[in-house]
């Protein structure tokens, strides 16, 4: 929450199963949870060594980016960092103004409801998208929708014709 009411530019999270990803999209931020061996995780107390990572949680996609960089290599502490290549890219270089030209983003709209804050924002959102050149595919919305929310998705209960 400090960082989306801008008390600070970033953090650090760590993830096993949404630990990252589900407080950012929750408090529209960005959060990216590295692959397991880029970012070096002692201190981190594990629930699995084969999925507990550390990642940053930012206001914008470039400090996000910024963060990773600064955070990702080799560590002789974490035996995982030491199998990933001998140079970490710089991911920074990824991040292109024009990417989004073209592109087809469709927006499960039964998702965001309920939280009329939440829905401004997304809407907004989409307007930049927008204006950098996206395609917005409103209510792109999901057959079966009612599988993903309940939870049965994982279950043996999911997308079944």
């Amino acid at each position: 929450v400090a960082i989306a009411i801008g008390l600070a530019a970033g953090s650090l999270g760590t993830e096993t199963d949404g630990s990252i990803v589900d407080p950012s999209s929750r408090n529209n931020v960005v959060g990216i949870k590295p692959t397991i061996g880029l970012v070096s995780r002692p201190g981190v107390i594990p629930i699995s060594s084969h999925q507990d990572t550390a990642g940053p949680m930012c206001r914008s996609v470039t400090d996000a980016t910024l963060l990773l960089n600064t955070i990702a290599g080799p560590d002789p502490r974490d035996e995982a960092t030491l199998h990933q290549p001998g140079v970490i890219p710089n991911y920074m270089r990824a991040l292109d103004k024009n990417s989004l030209k073209g592109a087809r983003l469709g927006v499960p709209h039964s998702f965001i409801r309920n939280v009329n804050t939440i829905e401004e924002t997304s809407n907004s959102s989409l307007d930049i998208f927008r204006a950098l050149g996206a395609e917005i595919v409103d209510h792109a919305d999901f057959r079966r929708t009612i599988n993903i929310e309940s939870g049965a998705v994982g279950r043996n209960r999911g997308f079944q014709d």
